[in-house]
């Protein structure tokens, strides 16, 4: 899957808050490196 099948939050199912949720944790790791680049 490369994006949900969704446009409205209560139409996601199951696979797509996984798949979000996948995302969300990679990009939630990577704050600190994003806002030191923006910071030099």
């Amino acid at each position: 899957m490369a994006t949900v099948k969704f446009t409205a939050m209560k139409d996601g199912d199951k696979e797509d808050y996984e798949f979000l949720t996948a995302h969300e944790i990679d990009y939630a790791a990577r704050t600190g490196d994003r806002l030191l680049s923006a910071l030099v």
